[in-house]
């Protein structure tokens, strides 16, 4: 069975030495590499261009999931997609997920098959200055966030693979009731390990909803030490092991596992 890391980040100072590491390791078969326009985390230079440098080094084991910027037209879905990006990661919006002005990126990424990761939930506590494509922008408030704002936009474009990120931490209710309701629409697991455990079981027990899970950790390695580049790929080890333990003991029936530790993540790209 693949294990799928559906949300990760790899900043400008993981290198290939670094993934061929990781990968060594064997607790992770797939990592989808996540663009942030965040200077403090992801590190100083075009996030976008050092995945897709990680990801040609690594067909396959590094899927290129590049930055949203929805302040441009659909054509910056154009220019993604010909870069070599297979999904697209939207955070920080300049209006809420649902603005009517964003649909026609939308329907250009349904057309093209791109999923879309939307952040959904809280946004860290920092500064504008951090999100420099976000400048002048109101765009960390949660409320533009909320999972809930992907109703419309899923209900409009039924192609589109939409992914809320986080469980929609701390809208967990709410996201699992969207993916009740939304057969299209997926959750991944990341980040807020702890507080979202719950809220993770009575997905798969109560809402039968493994078949729309994906594992994540929403891990940012940013760092220019390399011992403590070798700690941070431990404790991404110790995460993925964390939930393929709990999928593997708590939901002992095989399917649950196997779906939301890589399966799901497979089909969604299969069909990209």
């Amino acid at each position: 069975m693949p294990i799928v890391d559906a949300h990760c980040h790899l900043p400008d100072s993981f290198g290939p030495h670094d993934v061929e590491f990781a990968l060594s390791l064997g607790f992770v078969d797939q990592v989808w590499a996540l663009s942030a326009p965040i200077t403090s985390w992801v590190g100083r230079r075009d996030n976008d261009e050092v995945i897709l440098e990680l990801a040609r080094a690594f067909p396959g084991a590094v899927v290129p999931v590049g930055y949203l910027n929805l302040a441009e037209g659909p054509d910056w879905v154009d220019r993604q997609r010909e870069r070599g990006f297979r999904a697209l990661k939207a955070h920080t919006p300049p209006r809420p997920w649902d603005d009517e002005t964003f649909f026609p990126i939308y329907e250009r990424a349904a057309q093209l098959g791109m999923p879309i990761v939307f952040h959904t939930g809280q946004a860290w506590a920092d500064t504008l200055d951090h999100y420099p494509l976000a400048a002048s922008q109101r765009s960390r408030s949660t409320d533009w966030q909320h999972v809930e704002r992907l109703d419309v936009v899923i209900k409009a474009f039924p192609s589109l693979r939409v992914i809320g990120a986080h469980l929609g931490f701390p809208h967990c209710e709410a996201a699992l009731a969207m993916a009740y309701t939304h057969p299209n629409f997926s959750l991944d697991v990341s980040g807020y390990t702890g507080l979202i455990l719950d809220a993770v079981a009575r997905a798969v027990t109560t809402y039968g909803l493994a078949g729309q899970l994906l594992l994540g950790t929403d891990l940012m390695l940013h760092t220019d030490e390399e011992a403590e580049r070798r700690r941070r790929i431990r404790l991404w080890q110790e995460r993925v092991h964390f939930w393929k333990h709990l999928f593997e003991t708590c939901f002992p029936v095989p399917t649950p596992a196997q779906l939301v530790l890589g399966g799901n993540a497979t089909a969604l790209l299969s069909s990209a």
